[in-house]
């Protein structure tokens, strides 16, 4: 167990973890944590968390499959620009 004093930075609370209880629970920066307080008792409970990173899509990939499926649309309107009736 470590004492540790509650700072303010902007509007936030902070509190530093000793790196003896880090190291107990394996946290690291960057590290995602659920912070829940008991109102009874005003005890704080910090929980490590797994977030799962949204799935990312590759640009050029998602332009060429829109195009793909719009391509009969962006032919009739290329010609349109071209000053060809719809």
């Amino acid at each position: 167990m470590s004492i540790v004093k509650v700072r303010a930075d902007g509007n936030s609370l902070v509190v530093t973890i000793p790196v003896e209880e880090v190291r107990k629970s394996h946290l690291s920066a960057g590290d995602h944590v659920k912070v829940e307080a008991d109102e009874s008792s005003g005890n704080l409970t910090i929980i490590p968390m797994q977030i799962k990173p949204r799935a990312r899509y590759d640009f050029h990939e998602v332009v060429r499959d829109v195009i793909a499926e719009e391509r009969e649309l962006l032919d009739r309107l290329a010609e349109y620009d071209r000053g060809h009736e719809l």
